[in-house]
């Protein structure tokens, strides 16, 4: 065919300008059936890193009371900032009559951000309501008030992720469920 004959065709002539509009369509659907299978993905991958910050936060929170803890050789505790809420913020604070209570004359050595929406924090301290976690001046955990040892997790879960940070007689760590093992 001669280039004047291409020219005059029609035919030749649309599909010399790009899609038509059924290819176009059928474009759209497609990406539309990729995008709603990655969404779940996504938001998986959003409440992992979410979970994993906020793990982070409470391990450094830990370890930032053991360490003032054994340095003013004193009881050093973390609470939760309302009532027995761990989702809404934690601070950490110099405890100096033993208690586990943030009183008006004791100071505060850092404050924390609440977790983000649809996470839950739970205490599991066997008996104990693990309302303060409270570090004598050897940076061991203990039972507020005395010097019980105190043994248990605190649970996280956000969307189905789930975390645990796992206190022993010896360390403290983080496990990927919701028990100790």
């Amino acid at each position: 065919m001669s280039n004047a004959a291409r020219r005059r065709s029609p035919h030749l002539r649309a599909s010399a300008r790009g899609f038509s509009l059924i290819e176009g369509l059928l474009a759209a659907a497609i990406a539309g059936v990729l995008a709603a299978n990655a969404l779940p993905r996504l938001a998986g991958v959003l409440d992992r890193e979410q979970l994993t910050a906020t793990v982070n936060e409470l391990l450094f929170a830990v370890n930032l009371a053991r360490a003032e803890a054994t340095a003013r050789k004193t009881r050093v505790a973390i609470a939760p900032r309302a009532s027995n809420d761990w989702t809404r913020g934690w601070h950490v604070f110099v405890d100096l009559d033993g208690d586990g209570r943030l009183d008006a004359d004791e100071p505060i050595v850092r404050d924390f951000a609440g977790a983000p929406q649809r996470m839950t924090i739970e205490p599991r301290f066997g008996a104990f309501d693990g309302h303060v976690l409270s570090f004598d001046h050897l940076g061991h955990l203990r039972r507020p008030g005395s010097n019980g040892m105190l043994l248990g997790r605190l649970v996280l879960r956000h969307g189905a992720e789930v975390r645990a940070l796992c206190f022993s007689a010896a360390a403290v760590r983080t496990a990927r469920a919701a028990e100790c093992a």
